[in-house]
């Protein structure tokens, strides 16, 4: 599946580098928390970001399900 800035445009912001390595941080055993203090030292705007990002997902997968428009073809 190939997503972009266009569909959701959250993806384009370099915040998503940090929240792929807290996301692997936390599915991925590991005795160093490094991989955690990025995302999680970073504005209150950081946790704003995750949740727009959220609901761009969730409408884009939203009009996947329904074959709307805006959904993968």
């Amino acid at each position: 599946m190939k997503l972009d800035a266009k569909q959701v445009p959250a993806i384009s912001d370099p915040r998503v580098d940090t929240l792929r390595l807290f996301r692997n941080g936390c599915f991925h055993y590991q005795r160093n928390y490094k991989k955690f203090a990025p995302f999680l030292s970073g504005d209150l705007e950081t946790f704003d970001w995750a949740e727009q990002l959220h609901m761009q997902f969730d409408a884009y997968f939203s009009g996947y399900r329904a074959g709307a428009k805006g959904g993968p073809s």
